[in-house]
């Protein structure tokens, strides 16, 4: 096709761009530079939009672990001292007690 027998179709009806005034074929220029600039936003948000749910992932991870942490925490504080080091009391007199 030479370039002078290019068409372009707008609202179902298709037009030879030579025989677009330059006003219409300078919208049309218009309109492609938008068009690939909505394009390459659309990628951008894309990519945000897969980071965004790596953070959730990380954060959700994060507040799992903290939360183990304080439950482990916890844990440790319920449990007596002298059960703690594995150390029964001993029931022994003191020395020099008669009773």
């Amino acid at each position: 096709m030479a370039a002078s027998s290019r068409q372009v179709k707008i609202d179902g009806v298709d037009y030879v761009l030579a025989d677009l005034s330059e006003a219409s074929r300078t919208q049309l220029m218009n309109i492609q530079a938008v068009d690939g600039e909505i394009a390459r936003l659309q990628q951008q948000l894309a990519f945000a939009r897969t980071a965004r749910s790596v953070y959730v992932a990380l954060l959700r991870d994060s507040l799992k672990e903290a939360e183990a942490a304080e439950d482990k925490k916890e844990d440790k504080k319920e449990v007596l001292p002298a059960e703690a080091s594995g150390k029964k009391k001993s029931a022994r007199k003191p020395a020099g007690s008669d009773v």
